[in-house]
């Protein structure tokens, strides 16, 4: 069985061999406008990676931009540390629960725990999945520009 292949999206190019580590606080001063990381991160199991910490991977090259990575600089990863795997749209549940409440007394936090359970533990979503993958450590293998459409790059990387 071939060896899974990891991508993630940049804004900056980086070489071949440059280690990659989590962003710590630059991550949070991005994510103002997200509200779904604050209760993932809320109900976040000890011993997972925090979202803080970590480096964030696709293993298709069309989700790279829905995930939110950038679409200018490709790089096919080598993770150095444990993978979690997590289906994003148990993220995006948060959020559309978040938006329909009118009133934060109306809020149900064990609502909101149950689809960050569901999160953290990998169940994929009921409706589609996005699959993320988090890692603490990796390594830059290759380096591209993302200067075609990511739908005709995918077919091209596909054996």
């Amino acid at each position: 069985m071939p060896e899974k292949i990891f991508y993630h999206g940049s804004p900056n190019a980086l070489p071949p061999g440059f280690l990659l580590k989590g962003r710590n606080d630059e991550f949070w001063n991005n994510l103002q406008a997200t509200n779904a990381y604050f209760w993932l991160e809320k109900f976040r199991p000890q011993g997972m990676i925090a979202h803080k910490d970590a480096i964030f991977m696709c293993d298709n090259l069309e989700d790279i931009d829905v995930c939110g990575g950038s679409t200018k600089w490709l790089f096919k990863l080598e993770p150095l540390s444990r993978v979690e795997r997590h289906d994003m749209n148990w993220g995006s549940a948060i959020s559309a629960y978040l938006d329909e409440i009118q009133d934060s007394q109306d809020l149900d936090v064990d609502y909101i725990k149950k689809l960050a359970e569901n999160y953290w533990n990998g169940i994929p979503h009921t409706d589609e999945n996005l699959w993320e993958y988090l890692c603490e450590h990796v390594k830059i293998i290759s380096v591209e520009a993302l200067d075609v459409d990511l739908e005709d790059k995918s077919s091209m990387h596909q054996s």
